[in-house]
C-alpha cells in the first residue's frame, strides 16, 4: 500500500465516522417520545369499550375491527396489547395491525405513533367529543411460515388482544369491554365469555374486563360437536370440539370418559 493510498483510506474512514456520528445524532433527536405514556393505575376508565369484529373474510384471512371508545377532550394515548397472558413476554402482534382510522362526530382525528414505543398511538381528543370511532384490520397469518395460523375455511381462533386498542393509564382489570363478533354463516362458537345474545351469525357477549377478555379466546368453526362432561353440576362443564371435517369430530368413548374423570 502506498503512502497516498493510505492517506485516502484514512480520509474515507474519518468521513465514514463523521457520517455515522451525524446519523446517530439524527436518530437520537428523532427518537424522542412525542408524549409521555401514563403509568397504569388501578383507577376505573371513564366508560366501556365496545368492540365488534367481522370474521367473515376467510379468503384473505382478515379480521375487520370496529371499536367505540368513550373519551374526554384532551391528550390521549392508545395502546395495542404487548404483554400477553401465557406468553410472559412482549409478544403482541402489532406488526399485523393495518389501516388504523380514528374519527369523532364523522370527522377524522389525527394520530401519531410514538417514536420509541411502536405499541403506543398519541392523539388529541377535540373539544365537544365524547366518543371515538376506531377502525382497523388484523392481518392474520396465511401460512405457518408467517406465524400461527388462526383463521381457515373451517376454524377460527380469535384472540381478543389482536383486535383491540385501549387507553393508557389504567390496569386492564379497571377497563370494561362489551364485545361482539360476526361469524361465517352457520358457524358455532365456544368461549369462556358469557353470551348475551345471538341474532343469526352475530353473537354478543356480556360485559367483562379487558383483563379477562384477553384471557378468553373465542373459537368458531364450520364443523363442531359438544360433549357433556358434567351437565348436572351447578356450573355445567362441556367439551366443544372443532375440526376440519365432520369425520374428525368423532371421539372414542374412552377419550370422553377421561375428560369426565378430569372434571370429577
Amino acid at each position: 500500500m502506498t503512502f497516498f493510498s493510505s492517506i485516502c483510506r484514512a480520509a474515507k474512514l474519518i468521513a465514514a465516522g463523521l457520517a455515522l456520528q451525524t446519523t446517530l445524532a439524527s436518530a437520537q433527536s428523532i427518537g424522542q417520545p412525542l408524549a409521555s405514556i401514563a403509568v397504569p393505575s388501578d383507577t376505573p376508565y371513564v366508560g366501556t369499550i365496545a368492540l365488534d369484529v367481522d370474521l367473515t373474510d376467510l379468503d384473505r384471512r382478515i379480521m375487520d375491527v370496529r371499536e367505540t371508545l368513550p373519551v374526554k377532550p384532551g391528550a390521549l394515548t392508545l395502546l395495542y396489547p404487548r404483554w400477553l397472558p401465557g406468553s410472559h413476554s412482549p409478544a403482541g402482534s402489532v406488526t399485523r395491525m393495518a389501516g388504523l382510522q380514528i374519527t369523532a362526530n364523522g370527522k377524522p382525528v389525527a394520530w401519531t405513533r410514538d417514536t420509541l414505543d411502536v405499541y403506543a398511538f398519541h392523539l388529541h381528543v377535540p373539544d365537544g367529543v365524547s366518543t371515538l370511532n376506531i377502525a382497523f384490520q388484523h392481518l392474520s397469518p396465511v401460512s405457518p411460515a408467517a406465524g400461527r395460523v388462526v383463521m381457515t375455511q373451517e376454524i377460527i381462533g380469535l384472540q381478543w388482544n389482536t383486535v383491540v386498542l385501549y387507553p393508557a393509564g389504567h390496569y386492564a382489570s379497571a377497563i370494561q369491554t362489551q364485545v361482539s363478533a360476526k361469524l361465517p354463516h352457520g358457524w358455532q362458537t365456544a368461549s369462556a365469555l358469557d353470551i348475551a345474545s345471538r341474532e343469526g351469525d352475530h353473537i354478543a357477549f356480556k360485559s367483562t374486563s379487558l383483563e379477562r377478555l384477553v384471557d378468553s379466546p373465542l373459537w368458531a368453526g364450520k364443523y363442531t360437536r359438544r360433549f357433556e362432561l358434567d351437565p348436572t353440576h351447578k356450573a355445567p362443564v362441556y367439551l366443544t370440539v372443532f375440526a376440519d371435517s365432520p369425520a374428525s369430530l368423532e371421539a372414542a368413548p374412552e377419550h370422553i370418559a377421561a375428560h369426565k374423570q378430569l372434571v370429577r
